[in-house]
């Protein structure tokens, strides 16, 4: 949409002028005015007027003169409801609607469920019991989220993962395994004879007695389990997984600290429980709207991370601990990076953010918007910086986590960019953009304006104008607006503009018009404003 549309649609909605001569005349703002000051725009802005916590679930008043007004006005504009007609409704329409009402009672999507899964077992009761009190509870009470770290599971209640006491292969097991195995390997068979034992070296024996039992000669055999090479154990973990025998692979990869090869059992593990390969994953109407729906894929990923969850607490937990900014990753302490793309791929995206190394496990946050996730790892897991009550200042979507005041890396550009994405998130959620019949603001509390930093003062502004609608206000982001075209144009057309943190002045100005042009034909205090511009302002913009 041009923005010569858009002024067009809020000329539609505009109110008649008191006078001819009310137009605003805002003087010049030069862009070193608008953002180079290093206290915050909006706080400089103080709010007067406050617009509650807004939700669209719940049914209640609007708090506030001005919010008053745009829903009034809305109701007003808004075309006379009519009765349906018959012909119009769909038989389709009619099942959704009765399916909602009922309740999911049966466990036939989950009936292709081992309920003796070894992966399955939980610490108390069964699994059919843990997903009936989610049921009941109407919440999932089980974290999709892993970690080894306290500090991980105190911030984003985490699940623990208890690594398990006997997770090594014991002496004795191995040699169990290496008897059993050899008894019908030909290729084990072959490999013992050239295995030193704790003794001596293995020798065909040529007495007639021993010819009576051709396998006595190594079921009795002792191999010395530290002096077993590489392709031997090789060989017995093919074995192992030729008939899915996973534990026991860990449990070898574990004491000879296979670390890829425990990534790809994992994978085989995970691969079995994701519904990614038997669902079909278009996002149909049916799986979005359907409360049933919803929870059947909800129970089908509860069993799936109870699975994959109970395996990480049979790995060596070197592997799976969340490398820090300043660790190198190798195969001493990561399960490696084509374990974590294929559980990725498979769903188990959040079983593995923390258990990645640091660059990695901030983009993952970053990709799937999970902002506070990305604040844990991005403070937590660098040793260059220290926050003071860091726990608390992660529960708030402001930008007091951040611990500069000015960027000076790419990575911490990278991150004041994350925390604007997230504040414009939260602020988008909470305000009503669309006023639709069965929007009511929460009444929980008033929608809060964060401190924006200086370098993302368009935004700072703009908020502060939507929340707070006073007439100062108002004019202050009009004539932000007037100058932020000719901002953008001086930044794009000159080549030798340097500054360090230009790249945030261009992200707060695209932002800026991003959200003008979403959020002009739903609110009409913004529509009154872009038409108050001058024709020659409007064809710039």
């Amino acid at each position: 949409m041009s923005f010569s549309e858009i002024k067009s649609d809020a000329n539609n909605t505009r109110l008649e002028k008191v006078s001819a001569n009310n137009t605003i005349d805002a003087s010049e703002v030069s862009f070193e005015v608008i953002g180079g000051g290093e206290s915050s725009v909006a706080k400089s802005e103080k709010p007067k007027d406050n617009i509650s916590e807004m939700s669209f679930s719940e049914i209640g008043s609007v708090k506030g003169n001005e919010v008053s007004g745009i829903v009034g006005k809305q109701a007003n504009e808004s075309p006379e409801k009519k009765d349906p007609n018959l012909s119009e409704i769909s038989f389709e329409d009619v099942n959704i609607k009765a399916e909602k009402e009922e309740k999911l009672e049966n466990f036939e999507h989950l009936s292709h469920i081992d309920p003796d899964d070894e992966w399955l077992q939980m610490e108390t009761g069964s699994i059919a019991e843990s997903i009936s009190s989610v049921r009941k509870q109407g919440s999932n009470v089980y974290s999709e989220f892993s970690a080894i770290d306290f500090n991980h599971i105190m911030n984003n209640q985490c699940n623990l993962v208890k690594t398990k006491a006997d997770i090594f292969v014991q002496d004795d097991i191995m040699q169990k395994i290496i008897r059993y195995i050899g008894m019908f390997s030909d290729d084990v068979k072959k490999s013992l004879f050239t295995i030193r034992s704790k003794d001596t070296l293995l020798s065909q024996s040529t007495k007639e007695s021993d010819k009576l039992n051709a396998n006595q000669e190594f079921i009795d055999y002792i191999v010395d389990l530290d002096e077993i090479n590489i392709d031997f154990v090789y060989l017995i973990l093919d074995l192992l997984e030729y008939y899915k025998l996973y534990k026991l692979c860990i449990f070898v990869c574990n004491r000879y600290g296979l670390s890829r090869k425990i990534g790809r059992y994992l994978v085989n593990v995970a691969s079995k429980y994701s519904n990614f390969a038997s669902e079909n994953l278009v996002a149909e109407h049916l799986k979005l709207y359907n409360k049933n729906q919803r929870l059947i894929q909800g129970e089908k990923a509860f069993v799936a991370n109870v699975a994959l969850h109970n395996v990480l607490e049979n790995i060596n937990p070197a592997f799976l601990k969340l490398k820090k900014k300043q660790d190198h990753e190798d195969a001493s302490n990561s399960l490696g990076p084509e374990c974590f793309r294929e559980l990725i791929n498979l769903g188990f995206w959040k079983k593995v953010l923390f258990l990645m190394d640091y660059q990695n496990s901030l983009a993952l946050s970053a990709t799937y918007g999970s902002f506070k996730n990305y604040k844990i790892i991005f403070v937590g897991e660098n040793t260059d910086y220290r926050v003071d009550g860091f726990d608390h200042k992660i529960q708030k979507v402001d930008f007091q986590y951040l611990p500069f005041k000015t960027p000076s890396t790419t990575e911490e550009i990278e991150a004041c960019l994350i925390g604007l994405d997230a504040v414009i998130w939260d602020l988008q959620e909470k305000f009503p953009k669309n006023l639709y019949k069965y929007y009511s603001p929460s009444p929980s509390g008033e929608l809060e304006v964060p401190t924006f930093p200086s370098f993302f003062a368009f935004n700072g502004i703009l908020w502060q104008f939507l929340v707070h609608h006073t007439p100062e206000n108002q004019r202050v982001f009009e004539k932000y607006m007037e100058e932020a075209i000719p901002n953008l144009l001086r930044i794009l057309n000159n080549t030798d503009f340097k500054s360090e943190i230009i790249d945030l002045r261009i992200y707060d100005l695209i932002t800026f018009f991003v959200q003008i042009a979403m959020l002009h034909n739903h609110v009409p205090i913004l529509a009154e404003s872009l038409t108050n511009l001058s024709d020659a302002q409007f064809e710039e913009l």
